[in-house]
This record gives structure tokens, sequence and C-alpha cells, in this order.
């Protein structure tokens, strides 16, 4: 079961997993990786459990970006950007990550560059969002994504929410995505007696520490892009793989459950309020400047 929370009209939700357009564009992504060279090598070992997700990624700013757009991927691996280039060569797109690089398509193959002038490629620019600024200019972007990094930030998310606040125009739109810790999967995982993280472990390379550092309620998001200058538009729930049988108990049996709970405890559910999906979504606009340093919903 998948939930929403929509205060605006927004951009509306991801295209769902089981469409034929995820199916078709995951196919064609998984057909630009060739080779063994490293960059095709690390996306064939990525995309072996992101592929669907990474194709409605691409897929939802492809249908709602404008032709003349400047964008920006914070914590990019390029896939998105690079497609989108191809689909939008007016728009501007660039891309910042922890690692950097240049990633581009030629010959229907992923590739990497270091020569700054290839046009086929975007330009992943290296920084720690945690601890650098980003370097554009204020109010530089119509479009800022930020999928599945927040929750490997180590520290505090406040330095980078604050840094794409700024870099959008007002009237930008934010789109975040992260693991939703409330999802029918991490449920089903208490119940086996398993950490409901979906990444709990550290990397074997001690300089990134744990893998998931926090992962988000959907209250939490709401709470965090509110202090941060935004407008939240649309907050929801999906599924970017199919459900495992603990997950479809879960969703069978959960709100019945809950309805039955004592009100003074947990007031009172709707099978609509139990936003259970894998992935929480936050598309939100720049209406202001960041106004809470340490917003109490995830600061104590």
């Amino acid at each position: 079961m998948e939930g929403r929370l929509t205060t605006g009209r927004g951009w509306g939700e991801f295209p769902p997993l089981s469409s034929p357009e995820v199916r078709a564009e995951a196919r064609r992504i998984m057909g630009f990786v060739r080779g063994e060279d490293r960059i095709n090598s690390f996306l064939r070992e990525y995309l072996g459990h992101s592929l669907e997700r990474m194709a409605m990624n691409y897929l939802y700013l492809k249908g709602n970006i404008a032709p003349d757009d400047a964008c920006l991927d914070v914590g990019s691996l390029g896939v998105e950007y690079v497609l989108l280039k191809r689909d939008y060569p007016r728009a501007t797109f660039e891309a910042l990550s922890y690692e950097g690089g240049r990633v581009g398509i030629a010959g229907g193959v992923f590739y990497e560059t270091l020569d700054p002038n290839d046009g086929n490629c975007v330009t992943i620019r290296q920084v720690d969002v945690e601890r650098q600024p980003m370097p554009f200019a204020d109010a530089s972007f119509d479009v800022v994504s930020c999928f599945e990094t927040i929750e490997h930030l180590k520290f505090t998310p406040m330095p980078m929410m604050r840094e794409m606040n700024r870099v959008l125009k007002t009237g930008g739109r934010l789109v975040l995505t992260t693991p939703n810790i409330n999802s029918s999967w991490a449920i089903s995982k208490i119940l086996r007696g398993r950490s409901p993280s979906e990444e709990p472990r550290y990397n074997k390379n001690p300089e990134y520490g744990i893998i998931h550092a926090k992962e988000y309620t959907m209250d939490e998001l709401a709470g965090l892009a509110r202090a941060c200058g935004f407008t939240v538009e649309h907050l929801f729930s999906y599924d970017d793989e199919p459900l495992e049988e603990g997950e479809a108990f879960v969703r069978r049996h959960v709100g019945r459950f809950m309805a039955r709970l004592d009100g003074r405890w947990f007031g009172r559910y709707r099978q609509a309020e139990l936003h259970l999906g894998h992935r929480l979504a936050l598309v939100a606009k720049k209406t202001g400047e960041a106004v809470d340093e340490f917003p109490e919903v995830i600061f104590q």
C-alpha cells in the first residue's frame, strides 16, 4: 500500500513500479551498461538493486522539467542527468557528489572521461555537502534533485538543505527521495528481530562510516523542508521493488491492527494514513529562506 500527503498541485507522483514505461526505461538504461571499465562494473552492481528506482527518477524529471531549465543533482551518479541531457539539449545540467567525476554516453555505452570539454558528459563536481558550500551562485537553478543521499549524511543534513535552498530560484523545486523507515519492509524486519534500517551496517572502508546514518519518517522530512524555507507540495511513499511475503502480510493486516488500538495511545488511523511504501518522495517549492538552524523534528 502506498500513502500520499498532498498540500498543493506540485508535480504529482512518480510513475508506478509496475508501469510499462518504467519497465521499458529500465531495460534501456541497462542496455547502456556494457564493458568492464570502472563505471560500467560499478553500475552493473548498483543497478542490480536500484535499476527500477533510477528509471522512475529519470521518467519523473523528464515529465516535469522545462526545455530551458537549469537543474542540479546533489549526490549524483550521473545516470539520470546524462539521459536528460540527451532529451533536453537546451537545458543546463550540473551535478555534485562526494567523489566527483564526468559521466557520459557514447556509442550506446556509459563512460567516464577527464576531458572537461566533452559535450556528451555531465560534470559531477567533488563536494562534501556536510562541510563545503555548493560552488554555484544564489538562485542558479530551477530544479534541484537529491536522490538517495540524505540518509548517508553522518553529522547533519542542515548545510546541504540550506545550500539547496540558496542555489534554487524562488519558486524552484526540490525533489528528494530517501528510504522510508516506516515502510512495510521495515516493520516486517522488526517482527523478525532485525534492524528496520535499510542499511544498518558499516562500510568496510572506514572513510565512509555507517552506510545509512539516518533514515527518515514522513513527518521528519516535512518538518525539515519547512525549516529550510520550502513549502511542501507533495510528500508520498512509493515502492521501487516488488513486495516480499512478509511485507505483503504487513500491508494486509497492519491497518486493521492499528484501527483497533486504543485511540488514547495512537489516535485514529485510516488505511490511507499508513504510508508503507519502500521510499519517501518529497516535492517542495522554495518560498523563503531557512528559518530554523536546528528543527526540533530531528534535533534534540
